[in-house]
Protein backbone atom coordinates (compact mmCIF):
# COMPACT_ATOMS: atom_id res chain seq x y z
CA UNK A 1 0.00 0.00 0.00
CA UNK A 2 2.69 2.56 1.17
CA UNK A 3 4.92 1.28 -2.02
CA UNK A 4 1.63 2.20 -4.31
CA UNK A 5 1.14 5.99 -2.40
CA UNK A 6 4.74 6.69 -3.23
CA UNK A 7 5.00 5.67 -6.90
CA UNK A 8 1.70 8.10 -7.25
CA UNK A 9 3.67 11.00 -5.13
CA UNK A 10 6.87 10.44 -7.67
CA UNK A 11 4.32 10.22 -10.63
CA UNK A 12 2.44 13.52 -9.72
CA UNK A 13 6.25 15.09 -9.45
CA UNK A 14 7.41 14.32 -12.79
CA UNK A 15 4.51 15.82 -14.16
CA UNK A 16 4.90 18.86 -12.85
CA UNK A 17 8.55 18.92 -13.69
CA UNK A 18 6.99 18.46 -17.20
CA UNK A 19 4.52 21.06 -16.92
CA UNK A 20 6.98 23.56 -15.87
CA UNK A 21 9.66 22.92 -18.32
CA UNK A 22 6.77 23.44 -21.30
CA UNK A 23 6.15 26.50 -19.39
CA UNK A 24 9.30 27.83 -18.87
CA UNK A 25 9.53 27.15 -22.91
CA UNK A 26 6.88 28.72 -23.97
CA UNK A 27 8.09 31.68 -22.15
CA UNK A 28 10.96 31.39 -23.75
CA UNK A 29 9.60 31.72 -27.69
CA UNK A 30 6.93 34.29 -26.22
CA UNK A 31 10.40 36.24 -25.25
CA UNK A 32 11.66 35.75 -28.54
CA UNK A 33 8.77 36.64 -30.02
CA UNK A 34 8.29 40.29 -28.61
CA UNK A 35 12.09 41.07 -29.34
CA UNK A 36 11.87 39.94 -33.13
CA UNK A 37 9.12 42.54 -33.51
CA UNK A 38 10.76 44.78 -31.92
CA UNK A 39 13.62 44.78 -33.76
CA UNK A 40 11.61 44.79 -36.75
CA UNK A 41 9.86 47.83 -36.03
CA UNK A 42 13.34 50.13 -34.70
CA UNK A 43 14.46 48.52 -38.10
CA UNK A 44 11.70 49.70 -39.96
CA UNK A 45 12.20 53.25 -38.67
CA UNK A 46 15.35 53.38 -39.67
CA UNK A 47 14.92 52.67 -42.62
CA UNK A 48 12.30 55.87 -42.70
CA UNK A 49 12.37 58.17 -45.74
CA UNK A 50 14.59 61.54 -45.16
CA UNK A 51 11.31 63.11 -46.69
CA UNK A 52 8.92 61.95 -44.49
CA UNK A 53 11.52 62.41 -41.41
CA UNK A 54 12.09 65.61 -42.52
CA UNK A 55 7.94 66.49 -42.56
CA UNK A 56 7.18 65.00 -39.54
CA UNK A 57 10.31 67.91 -37.72
CA UNK A 58 8.30 70.63 -39.87
CA UNK A 59 5.13 69.61 -38.43
CA UNK A 60 6.42 69.47 -34.83
CA UNK A 61 8.03 72.59 -35.37
CA UNK A 62 4.93 73.98 -36.85
CA UNK A 63 2.90 72.42 -33.61
CA UNK A 64 5.25 74.48 -31.09
CA UNK A 65 5.23 77.67 -32.91
CA UNK A 66 1.61 77.58 -33.28
CA UNK A 67 1.53 77.07 -30.09
CA UNK A 68 3.81 79.62 -28.54
CA UNK A 69 1.75 82.22 -31.08
CA UNK A 70 -1.70 81.35 -28.62
CA UNK A 71 0.39 81.41 -25.26
CA UNK A 72 1.33 85.23 -26.39
CA UNK A 73 -2.26 85.67 -27.81
CA UNK A 74 -4.10 84.46 -24.73
CA UNK A 75 -1.57 87.26 -22.41
CA UNK A 76 -2.34 89.90 -25.06
CA UNK A 77 -6.57 88.61 -23.90
CA UNK A 78 -5.69 88.39 -20.52
CA UNK A 79 -3.95 91.93 -20.25
CA UNK A 80 -6.68 93.87 -22.44
CA UNK A 81 -8.87 92.65 -19.94
CA UNK A 82 -7.34 93.71 -16.84
CA UNK A 83 -5.55 96.92 -18.37
CA UNK A 84 -7.58 100.07 -16.24
CA UNK A 85 -8.04 102.41 -19.18
CA UNK A 86 -8.78 106.22 -17.56
CA UNK A 87 -10.00 109.28 -19.71
CA UNK A 88 -10.39 113.12 -18.76
CA UNK A 89 -12.21 115.18 -20.89
CA UNK A 90 -14.12 118.76 -20.98
CA UNK A 91 -17.95 118.40 -20.72
CA UNK A 92 -19.35 121.67 -19.33
CA UNK A 93 -18.74 125.12 -19.29
CA UNK A 94 -20.16 127.18 -16.99
CA UNK A 95 -18.93 130.91 -17.77
CA UNK A 96 -18.09 131.15 -21.28
CA UNK A 97 -15.42 133.62 -20.52
CA UNK A 98 -13.49 131.41 -18.18
CA UNK A 99 -12.08 128.63 -19.38
CA UNK A 100 -11.21 127.56 -15.72
CA UNK A 101 -14.42 127.08 -15.12
CA UNK A 102 -14.85 124.37 -17.28
CA UNK A 103 -15.91 120.64 -15.50
CA UNK A 104 -13.65 118.05 -17.15
CA UNK A 105 -14.97 113.88 -16.75
CA UNK A 106 -12.82 112.03 -15.01
CA UNK A 107 -13.81 108.43 -16.56
CA UNK A 108 -13.02 104.79 -15.62
CA UNK A 109 -13.27 102.51 -19.21
CA UNK A 110 -12.06 99.71 -18.08
CA UNK A 111 -13.67 96.37 -16.93
CA UNK A 112 -12.86 96.76 -13.47
CA UNK A 113 -12.83 99.35 -10.98
CA UNK A 114 -10.08 101.63 -9.97
CA UNK A 115 -8.92 102.83 -5.82
CA UNK A 116 -7.50 105.86 -4.14
CA UNK A 117 -8.06 108.05 -6.74
CA UNK A 118 -6.15 111.71 -6.17
CA UNK A 119 -6.51 114.26 -9.21
CA UNK A 120 -4.08 117.35 -9.14
CA UNK A 121 -4.05 120.26 -11.80
CA UNK A 122 -1.07 121.96 -12.70
CA UNK A 123 -1.54 125.77 -14.34
CA UNK A 124 0.99 125.38 -16.76
CA UNK A 125 0.66 129.27 -18.08
CA UNK A 126 -2.73 131.49 -18.52
CA UNK A 127 -2.53 134.61 -20.27
CA UNK A 128 -5.26 137.35 -20.65
CA UNK A 129 -6.39 140.44 -22.58
CA UNK A 130 -4.09 143.19 -20.79
CA UNK A 131 -1.32 141.33 -19.57
CA UNK A 132 -1.81 139.69 -16.98
CA UNK A 133 0.02 136.28 -16.72
CA UNK A 134 -0.47 132.95 -13.96
CA UNK A 135 1.91 129.96 -14.63
CA UNK A 136 3.77 127.17 -12.87
CA UNK A 137 0.82 126.59 -10.11
CA UNK A 138 -0.24 123.36 -8.64
CA UNK A 139 -4.00 123.72 -7.88
CA UNK A 140 -4.71 120.84 -5.10
CA UNK A 141 -7.73 118.84 -6.79
CA UNK A 142 -9.30 116.00 -4.62
CA UNK A 143 -9.68 112.24 -3.88
CA UNK A 144 -12.23 109.67 -4.08
CA UNK A 145 -11.78 105.90 -2.91
CA UNK A 146 -13.20 103.82 -5.45
CA UNK A 147 -14.66 104.89 -9.30
CA UNK A 148 -16.56 101.74 -10.90
CA UNK A 149 -16.07 100.65 -14.23
CA UNK A 150 -17.92 102.40 -16.53
CA UNK A 151 -18.56 105.32 -13.93
CA UNK A 152 -16.91 108.59 -14.02
CA UNK A 153 -16.15 111.59 -11.74
CA UNK A 154 -16.63 115.67 -12.15
CA UNK A 155 -13.29 117.02 -11.72
CA UNK A 156 -12.47 120.88 -12.19
CA UNK A 157 -9.21 123.30 -12.24
CA UNK A 158 -10.56 126.15 -10.12
CA UNK A 159 -8.28 129.17 -10.38
CA UNK A 160 -11.17 131.40 -10.37
CA UNK A 161 -11.47 130.52 -6.71
CA UNK A 162 -8.00 131.13 -6.09
CA UNK A 163 -7.05 134.64 -7.85
CA UNK A 164 -9.73 137.45 -8.85
CA UNK A 165 -8.85 138.25 -12.31
CA UNK A 166 -10.97 140.72 -13.87
CA UNK A 167 -10.05 140.01 -17.71
CA UNK A 168 -10.31 137.98 -21.06
CA UNK A 169 -8.05 134.87 -20.67
CA UNK A 170 -7.00 134.24 -24.85
CA UNK A 171 -4.60 131.44 -23.94
CA UNK A 172 -3.85 129.00 -21.05
CA UNK A 173 -2.30 125.09 -20.72
CA UNK A 174 -3.14 123.05 -17.63
CA UNK A 175 -3.00 119.51 -17.05
CA UNK A 176 -4.62 116.93 -14.64
CA UNK A 177 -1.98 114.22 -12.67
CA UNK A 178 -4.46 111.49 -11.94
CA UNK A 179 -2.81 108.74 -9.68
CA UNK A 180 -5.19 105.89 -8.77
CA UNK A 181 -4.46 101.99 -7.82
CA UNK A 182 -6.15 99.54 -10.61
CA UNK A 183 -7.68 96.27 -9.67
CA UNK A 184 -5.29 93.27 -9.07
CA UNK A 185 -2.67 95.85 -8.61
CA UNK A 186 -0.62 96.23 -5.16
CA UNK A 187 1.18 99.90 -6.52
CA UNK A 188 -0.72 102.69 -8.08
CA UNK A 189 -0.94 104.22 -10.88
CA UNK A 190 0.23 107.68 -12.52
CA UNK A 191 -1.43 109.01 -15.75
CA UNK A 192 -1.29 113.17 -17.30
CA UNK A 193 -3.58 114.43 -19.29
CA UNK A 194 -2.53 118.01 -20.86
CA UNK A 195 -5.27 120.55 -22.38
CA UNK A 196 -4.35 123.24 -24.56
CA UNK A 197 -6.70 126.60 -24.33
CA UNK A 198 -7.57 127.48 -27.93
CA UNK A 199 -9.69 131.01 -28.97
CA UNK A 200 -13.16 129.46 -30.31
CA UNK A 201 -14.79 131.74 -33.03
CA UNK A 202 -16.43 134.23 -30.34
CA UNK A 203 -12.89 134.67 -28.86
CA UNK A 204 -13.38 132.14 -25.74
CA UNK A 205 -10.81 129.38 -24.48
CA UNK A 206 -11.80 125.84 -25.31
CA UNK A 207 -9.78 123.52 -24.16
CA UNK A 208 -8.69 120.95 -26.62
CA UNK A 209 -6.34 117.63 -25.18
CA UNK A 210 -2.82 117.77 -26.41
CA UNK A 211 0.02 115.29 -26.41
CA UNK A 212 3.36 115.33 -25.77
Amino acid sequence: MACGVSNHVWEFQDLLAQMNRRERRRRKRERKRIEAQLKKAISEQGRQPPEKQYFSKTISAAKLFWGVIAAIIALLGGWAILKPIVHVDPYIHLNPSSPFSERFKLSNDGSFAIYDVHYDCILADARTTHGSRVDHMVIVGGDRGAIEAGQSISIDCPLDSILSINDHYISAEIAFDIQFRPTWYFWPKMKEFLFSGQLDSQGNVQWVISFK
